[in-house]
């Protein structure tokens, strides 16, 4: 995981393409960007807000199993300590809804330490039926 740097936020715009040959082949693609940013900087953005309705929006019931009123943070301080990792910074990868619509097949989260070295890393899964 060393090898994961620290980088400032950005968005990554790209192409996602699927091909299904079996049972009957289907194909299609569309241009997608991702956003890659820090939880706890949403107060920089005009645009960009955390739990609320905006143009571009992070809810953290979207990218995890919370509590009705936690934060994913607290999910992941709760889950981690059983295996003793620790953090203090979480950097996630992710769509965030647009317009407040959701579509977000995976989010991945980096965990650094005080230093800025990945410390552990979550995927977490959405499929169409949640």
């Amino acid at each position: 995981m060393s090898k994961i740097n620290y980088v400032k936020n950005k968005i990554y715009s790209g192409e996602v393409k699927h091909t299904r040959f079996f049972p009957f082949q289907h194909s299609f693609s569309y241009k997608i960007s991702y956003f890659w940013f820090r939880l706890n900087d949403f107060r920089e953005y005009f645009l960009f807000k955390r739990n609320k309705v905006s143009i571009f929006s992070f809810f953290d019931k979207d990218h995890g199993q919370i509590e009705r009123k936690g934060f994913i943070e607290d999910f992941f301080q709760r889950k981690l300590k059983r295996i003793k990792g620790e953090f203090s910074k979480v950097k996630v990868f992710c769509l965030p809804r647009i317009l407040s619509y959701s579509f977000n097949p995976i989010s991945v989260f980096i965990f650094y330490d005080k230093r800025n070295i990945p410390s552990g890393i979550v995927f977490e899964v959405n499929n169409t039926f949640k």
